[in-house]
């Protein structure tokens, strides 16, 4: 559902301004929904897919009813970035949404979740990603909760995007130096049924599965 919701709103803001209309974004969710589902979408039956489907409507109706569809981001886009931090080191991901302000950039995160808590990563290496990419200093990031409507202003430090850096530097540090499978494995590997961590590993959660019905406590790996 995450997914969907976020490249429905990306495409949306793609639009011309007169065509941004809740029927369109409502029609783009659909559109994304009818190539991924069913078990490949992560959900367990057709209940549970229905269930998290009437979610997505409501939350990106209640955006069209509350938020200003009219602006124009500097970025809406499902591409990644790639940004060299240092001689060592480049940050890859993708931000959802950049908004210009005359003062510098803000930086939007959506989240779907009806669980309101802040990624204590995410937001602090987007500022450094866009200060990079776009030569722009980065004056608000925030995480928007599509599911109430709240939004979640993170400070702004510029002293925090040396931080961020070193920190990052030091958990690569701290991971294995091997490519070997072993050393890799999941302890929480009997509980991620769509995993794509797994499909690396060479195993295909759902390889032997008996049709949309199967219960998410009986994974076929085990």
């Amino acid at each position: 559902m995450g997914d969907h919701v976020h490249n429905s709103l990306k495409l949306f803001f793609n639009l011309p301004q007169e065509k941004r209309t809740k029927k369109a974004l409502l029609w783009l969710l659909e559109q994304h929904w009818q190539k991924k589902n069913g078990l490949a979408g992560g959900f367990r039956d057709k209940s549970q897919e229905a269930t998290y489907y009437d979610r997505a409507c409501l939350m990106l109706s209640a955006f069209c009813d509350r938020e200003d569809i009219t602006i124009q981001p500097l970025w809406a886009s499902d591409k990644l970035i790639s940004v060299p931090v240092n001689e060592r080191l480049n940050f890859l991901g993708k931000i959802d949404r950049v908004d210009e302000r005359p003062d510098g950039l803000h930086i939007i995160d959506y989240k779907t979740s009806k669980e309101e808590r802040e990624d204590p990563w995410q937001l602090a290496m987007y500022a450094v990603m866009a200060h990079r990419y776009w030569q722009k200093p980065v004056v608000e990031l925030s995480y928007h909760f599509l599911e109430t409507g709240s939004w979640l202003p993170i400070p702004v430090n510029p002293a925090r995007e040396t931080a961020t850096i070193a920190q990052v530097e030091q958990i690569i540090q701290a991971m294995p130096h091997s490519s070997a499978k072993k050393d890799w494995q999941c302890a929480d590997a009997d509980g991620c049924q769509h995993c794509d961590y797994l499909k690396e590993l060479g195993i295909d959660p759902l390889a032997d599965n008996d049709g949309f019905e199967r219960p998410m406590n009986q994974p076929s790996y085990l």
